[in-house]
């Protein structure tokens, strides 16, 4: 049965949208669609600003709240642009195993904490993430009934990761491309 995990911070909360990352322009009108994410595959759930500015602005709340799926993506934003995905679930148990202190008691993420710790943790990932988080966004996968690879794969848990199993979802990914096979130059 599928659980949540409260994700607490400070600053305002937005429409719920996708993180920049998830949103490039050759997804939008006159682009083909991408084959692996169609529109309407991830569903925003949520959307905070945490910046120092948006912390600080008279709009802002101390303590929001987003009760996330534990299979839920959590996209954390930096305000150089970069960013860090990972699922609710493995989120939590991450900072379960490396810092505790930043669960609360009933195993809430406190971003607030982290962007506390962020000057004195104890390694520079943290040092980093927490003076540097800017947003914070949510959103669920699977909602399209286009599954870029779902139905090809389905049998791949029955299958095991072996050889079979690594073949079905090579060829469920490569059914997608435009291209003929070949070995193409990266663009982009």
């Amino acid at each position: 049965m599928p659980q949540t995990i409260d994700i607490q911070l400070s600053g305002r909360q937005l429409e719920p949208r996708l993180p920049a990352l998830l949103t490039s322009a050759s997804r939008s009108g006159g682009a083909a669609a991408d084959p692996f994410l169609p529109p309407g595959y991830l569903i925003p759930t949520s959307a905070f600003d945490v910046s120092a500015g948006a912390r600080s602005a008279t709009d802002a709340t101390a303590d929001l709240k987003h009760a996330a799926a534990d299979d839920e993506i959590v996209v954390l934003e930096l305000a150089d642009g970069s960013t860090f995905i990972t699922s609710a679930e493995r989120l939590r148990a991450s900072l379960q195993h490396s810092r505790p202190e930043l669960l609360g008691p009933n195993g809430e993420i406190l971003i607030d904490r982290l962007r506390e710790d962020g000057g004195a943790g104890r390694n520079v990932f943290t040092k980093a993430v927490g003076g540097l988080v800017s947003k914070v966004f949510t959103f669920a996968v699977g909602g399209a009934a286009d599954d870029p690879v779902g139905e090809a794969v389905k049998g791949v848990a029955e299958v095991g990761i072996s050889w079979a199993g690594t073949k079905a979802l090579m060829w469920a990914i490569e059914s997608r491309l435009e291209h003929e096979a070949g070995l193409y130059r990266w663009v982009g």
